[in-house]
């Protein structure tokens, strides 16, 4: 899939043995409505859409390329075209100046899109809320929420239909924590008796990475059989993943456990250690995040020990929720943010789950059998590998 700026193209449950269970936000096996989506919000009649015929517009935008990101579009672009929506995909090139024009030229015009779809970049969610708003087209946000200070969706912004977003804070305290526990049971502590570790962060004003982070510092703030050397900030490359790590393992050589936001930043670091003349999986754990068939790979080969994700399906997720929303059964009736569970995949489950995420096929999965539920929607990605592995 080509990415030009601006123009359209067409959980397994955690046991962590040495952690105790204190999630930032409530996990589930399925997205759960958040505390926030109180009954005093109600929704605003012209947030409402009423059934119409012809095919209707979804712009989505991202920040930049990478597997993320690849695999994200891949489950959006099969829903799109099994509910019947024309999918519109806008890069950014990591600009979120360039984004707000996007989203302003997207939502404005006789040729305006039908529903925008954007993640709170750089700190720029507010704004793109706002923007949208403000040309009258139903927003939906994804993958990394706002503040707060934003309200909730259908107050504030009428035209913020739904939230939907993935607990990064309590999947940070899980990858950090399953990374610290088996470094235990190898080990792998220094002379001192500790557990030494490096993180590498994403974008500084993402927050995405934030929360991860803040899940991280919890998890260590747990230990004190654990030192957390350093957090550096990177672009979410590989190649800065690996140039980082390399500069981190050079000035902390006891580290053990390496923590990444992203499997590519997981997959650089796993480069770095095998330059310097260590070895990935075993004197040196690595883990990551987003499920990618990489990161698989790593872990089918003991290079890496851990990837957590599930969070790439959200797209697919929204794209159920604005068909029904086209359709005239708005979520709103029964929540308004969504929170999706994010598992780990490891040597021990990774049988159960990689040949699906490896052919990446999703035009099998049937998203019509999410739509227009009687009950609470249930969007569960662990259900939906499951499900794949079965055809």
């Amino acid at each position: 899939m080509n990415y030009p700026t601006g123009l359209a193209l067409g959980v397994v449950a955690l046991t962590l043995a040495g952690c105790p269970q204190q999630p930032a936000k409530t996990p589930g096996t399925t997205p759960t409505a958040s505390p926030t989506a109180s009954p005093t919000a109600s929704p605003s009649v012209t947030a409402r859409a009423t059934p119409s015929s012809g095919v209707k517009r979804v712009a989505m935008f991202i920040p930049h390329k990478d597997l993320f990101w690849r695999d994200f579009l891949g489950f959006m672009e099969a829903a799109s075209k099994q509910l019947g929506l024309k999918l519109e995909v806008h890069l950014a090139n990591n600009n979120r100046e360039l984004m707000k024009e996007q989203v302003r030229r997207a939502t404005t015009g006789e040729g305006r899109v039908d529903a925008v779809v954007f993640q709170n970049f750089k700190e720029c969610g507010a704004d793109l809320l706002k923007i949208a708003n403000e040309g009258g087209v139903p927003a939906f946000m994804v993958n990394a929420g706002v503040g707060e200070s934003c309200g909730v969706p259908r107050g504030r912004y009428t035209h913020w239909i739904g939230n939907m977003e993935s607990d990064g804070n309590g999947a940070g305290y899980s990858l950090a924590c399953l990374l610290i526990d088996e470094a235990k049971r190898r080990g792998l502590a220094g002379a001192d008796g500790k557990v030494h570790m490096i993180a590498l962060a994403g974008i500084v004003s993402d927050a995405g990475s934030s929360e991860r982070v803040l899940g991280l510092k919890r998890a260590v703030a747990g230990h004190d059989d654990v030192v957390l050397h350093q957090v550096v900030p990177t672009d979410w490359s590989r190649e800065e993943g690996r140039r980082k790590a390399e500069v981190l393992l050079k000035r902390f050589p006891e580290t053990a456990v390496v923590w990444g936001a992203s499997d590519p930043l997981a997959l650089g670091a796993m480069e770095s250690v095998r330059a310097l003349g260590r070895k990935p999986g075993e004197d040196v754990l690595l883990g990551g995040f987003d499920w990618t068939r990489e990161a698989l790979e790593a872990v089918r080969s003991g290079d890496l020990y851990v990837t957590i994700g599930g969070h790439f399906m959200e797209g697919g997720w929204v794209m159920v929720l604005l068909h029904d929303y086209f359709k005239g059964n708005d979520s709103a009736d029964k929540q308004l943010n969504f929170l999706t569970p994010m598992g780990p995949i490891t040597k021990k489950n990774l049988d159960r789950f990689a040949l699906a995420i490896g052919a990446a096929d999703w035009s099998k999965f049937e998203f019509r059998s999410l739509t227009q539920p009687t009950g609470a929607y249930t969007f569960d990605p662990t259900e939906t590998l499951v499900k794949l592995g079965r055809k």
